[in-house]
């Protein structure tokens, strides 16, 4: 089965026409990435790979795109309306509202998602409901992320299609067998 030239060179234009700073235009930007990650199946395509299309064609880093597909992911599993992603988005800005999507475990209200993350900032050193973890998110040279990921693999991380699982666990494995 062939993938419609037409088509990835529509979604290329449409994605380029989406990256844009505003929390409300991110919104849009992860939900189109989303759309456009799921509608195709890219390892058809001349790039072989949803990531190759990114890195080939998009103007915004690979962890950007996979951050914004789980946001769009997390919103449409727990069932918020576009409407309601808009609303938590103006009371708490965008890290929160990510960083809430991700960290939930079941749909709240909106008004419960907003007094629940509305204090707490991705990246920040305090979580509402971790306990006080530290979040680190920085990007590593190609070769100092492919020896980490050995490692990682090493202490239960696994590799998927859509990115890797475990990271957390495996990461703390890792600090307390080596540090």
């Amino acid at each position: 089965m062939q993938v419609s030239k037409k088509l990835i060179n529509d979604i290329t234009v449409k994605l380029k026409n989406s990256v844009v700073n505003s929390d409300e235009a991110r919104l849009q930007l992860a939900m189109d990435l989303y759309w456009a990650k799921n509608v195709i199946n890219w390892g058809l395509t001349k790039y072989g790979g949803w990531t190759l299309f990114i890195q080939n064609e998009l103007t915004i880093h690979v962890s950007t795109v996979y951050r914004c597909t789980n946001a769009a992911e997390c919103a449409e599993k727990y069932g918020y309306t576009l409407a309601e992603c808009t609303t938590i988005l103006k009371a708490i800005g965008w890290s929160s509202f990510v960083f809430g999507l991700s960290d939930i475990t079941r749909r709240l209200t909106v008004k419960g998602f907003i007094r629940k993350y509305k204090n707490v900032r991705y990246g920040s050193t305090k979580s509402a409901d971790r306990g006080g973890d530290r979040v680190y998110t920085f990007n590593l040279p190609f070769e100092l992320a492919e020896k980490l990921d050995f490692f990682l693999l090493n202490h239960g991380m696994t590799v998927h299609e859509h990115g890797r699982r475990g990271v957390r666990e495996a990461m703390i494995r890792l600090v307390e067998t080596k540090l």
